[in-house]
This record gives C-alpha cells, sequence and structure tokens, in this order.
C-alpha cells in the first residue's frame, strides 16, 4: 500500500501560547508554553485521555503533532523525525540505529505514532511505514534506520499489542533478544533477500566489537541454538540440505556464510556449534 506524500511547508500556531510549530525548508522549532509558573505540571487534551507531559516527553511532542498536522504527511514525518531523533539518538548518528536505542522508544511513543497514522490511512504504523516485514520500508521517514527495523519492529508490535517486547541487546551488541522466533518471521528462507535480514539479525545481537560481522569465538558462541535451528531451517525451506551444507560451514564445501553474517575465519568454531545444535 503506497503512503501518499506532500512536501507543503506548514506555519501553525494556537493562540493562547499553548503549541507553535514551524517547518521552513525541513528545520522544525517546536515551542511549548505554560500559562502560571514554569514548573507547574500540564497536560494535553487529546480529546480522550489526557496524558501527562511528564510521562513521555517524545510522546507529549508527537500527540501535540497529531493535533496540529496530518499524521502521515511528508510535514508530520519531518516534525516526528525530530522529535525522535532529539530523544532517542544516543550516538548522534542522525538515525536510531542500534537496538539499544530501539530500547529506549517507550509504548506511550509508538502508540502516539501510531495513532497519527491512522488519522490519514485505515492501517497503522507497521504496514505504512514498513516496519513489519514484506512491506516497502518507509520507516527512516522518521528516523529508524533500515538495518534495525526487526528489533523496531518486534517492541512496535508488542506495544502495540500489549504483550512484553523481547529485551534489546545492549549499545555493543550481544543482548540476542529472541533471535530464532525473528529468524522465523522471515520468509523466503534461503534467498538473498533473506540472507540480508538475517544477517541484520544476528550482526545487531552479537557483534559485540562492532566489526560488521561474526569475526570472534565469543561472538560464535553466543549464538543460540534456537537461532541455529531457525536458520537451518529457513534454509531448508528452499533447499534439500541445510546451512551446514548449503551456506559451506561443513568443510569441503564452498564459504557462503558471510552472506549471513559469519567470518570465514571462524568458520571451524561456527561449524562446531552449529554440528552441535542442529546435528550433522
Amino acid at each position: 500500500m503506497p503512503k501518499k506524500k506532500s512536501n507543503t511547508p506548514l506555519i501553525a500556531g494556537i493562540a493562547g501560547g499553548c503549541l507553535l510549530l514551524c517547518i521552513c525548508g525541513g528545520v522544525i522549532a517546536l515551542v511549548i508554553g505554560m500559562s502560571g509558573d514554569s514548573d507547574d505540571d500540564w497536560t494535553v487534551d487529546t480529546g480522550n485521555t489526557a496524558v501527562e507531559t511528564g510521562s513521555s516527553d517524545a510522546s507529549t511532542s508527537i500527540i501535540g503533532l497529531n493535533m496540529l498536522m496530518d499524521g502521515g504527511s511528508s510535514a508530520w514525518d519531518e516534525a516526528v523525525k525530530v522529535v525522535m531523533l532529539d530523544a532517542f539518538d544516543s550516538n548522534s548518528s542522525g538515525a536510531i540505529n542500534t537496538a539499544a536505542e530501539v530500547g529506549k522508544v517507550d509504548c506511550a511513543t509508538w502508540k502516539a505514532l501510531d495513532a497519527g497514522v491512522k488519522e490519514q490511512y485505515e492501517y497503522g504504523l507497521r504496514p505504512i511505514y514498513g516496519f513489519e516485514a514484506g512491506y516497502s520500508w518507509v520507516g527512516y521517514a522518521i528516523g529508524f534506520d533500515e538495518g534495525i527495523r526487526p528489533q523496531a519492529d518486534a517492541s512496535l508490535a508488542a506495544c502495540m499489542s500489549g504483550v512484553a517486547a523481547p529485551a534489546p541487546a545492549t549499545a555493543g551488541g550481544g543482548g540476542g533478544g529472541d533471535v530464532g522466533s525473528k529468524i522465523r518471521a522471515l520468509p523466503d528462507g534461503g534467498s538473498d533477500a533473506w540472507d540480508g535480514k538475517v544477517k541484520t539479525i544476528l550482526v545487531s545481537a552479537y557483534d559485540t566489537n562492532s566489526s560488521g560481522t561474526l569475526d570472534t569465538a565469543a561472538e560464535v558462541s553466543a549464538v543460540s541454538c534456537d537461532a541455529w535451528k531457525a536458520m537451518d531451517a529457513g534454509v531448508k525451506a528452499k533447499w534439500t540440505y541445510g546451512i551446514r551444507t548449503i551456506y559451506g560451514f561443513e568443510a569441503g564445501y564452498s564459504w557462503v556464510g558471510y552472506a549471513v553474517g559469519f567470518d570465514e575465519g571462524i568458520r571451524a568454531k561456527a561449524d562446531k556449534a552449529l554440528v552441535g545444535c542442529v546435528g550433522s
């Protein structure tokens, strides 16, 4: 389902100093004014439930944007991206691009984003912005790097369903989370597209030295048996043999393990771990 865009700059205000939003040439300033003492608590009335600003600064800002703008529009995207990066881009990369950063996005913020999108579209944030697998990726428009897509979707889906999300990996990798489940959720096992997505999941979970691959014995040892079994099942969805043979972990076969994030220098260690979990 294509996402319609509008690039019209917007200047909007609410009299009385409640909210002032200014977008000019992609630059946004959001000024929140309050009557009375600046230390007083205040709320934004969304028409349903009053949301305390202290509960989530990002969610409150996005609720304010939803009141002023067309959720899901290009102008809304730009405004939301500024809010999201200011709140969650801890490494100043210009994108939310680590599992640790995704883990800081609270449910109130996910729900505010979803509510904004639903103002314009029948469906919510997951399919329209492509967090959900199988849809075109548009999450970049609100500040998310595509490399962190599986983790972001897991967090978003958990918040919208009311089920606690798996614990995210820490800032150097290694947390793992529910890696096996993420891999099983991927379509087209054994395809190039599947390879790339599996690599993203594995590197995000286990690459503790930020090399871009699993290239140490410690990193390989951290790969859970459930993750190995999920990879093997994915490969067997397309091929007669499993990951050990098709991706060349087993000696004597051409090395293709790089496609799912493994460095060839750690091939023997990875094969031993694989056999221990899946069998020969």
